[in-house]
């Protein structure tokens, strides 16, 4: 969407302490993945402040901290679709999956903020 876009400073994933010579790029840099400060919220509630971890590997993926998994859940879907389209599988690992139905439904708009 046009002005949608929006740049931001990479921050290090890690405190640097005694690997800042490493981290701060040059001969022996560690690489790693970008970091950014922001916000996100659910459904027009005020930005919770966050760090994003962005891994340009990956596409269509957003990865929440496990102790914010079932808040994050229960902000972003209602209830009743929680309860009868998604739920955990056991036979891949306990991932947390929902039917293809769900991207479909009416669902409160997820906005980031950088």
């Amino acid at each position: 969407e046009p002005g949608s876009l929006a740049w931001s400073s990479a921050e290090l994933l890690e405190d640097a302490g005694e690997h800042s010579s490493k981290l701060a790029g040059g001969r022996g840099a560690r690489r790693s993945f970008w970091v950014a400060s922001g916000g996100v919220a659910v459904g027009g509630e005020a930005p919770k402040q966050v760090r994003f971890v962005v891994d340009t590997g990956t596409n269509q993926v957003m990865l929440v901290p496990p102790q914010h998994f079932e808040a994050f859940l229960r902000a972003l879907l209602p209830l009743e679709m929680l309860q009868k389209k998604c739920g955990v599988d056991a036979a891949v690992g306990n991932l947390f999956i929902c039917d293809c139905s769900v991207p479909e439904s009416p669902l409160p708009p997820l906005q980031v903020v950088l």
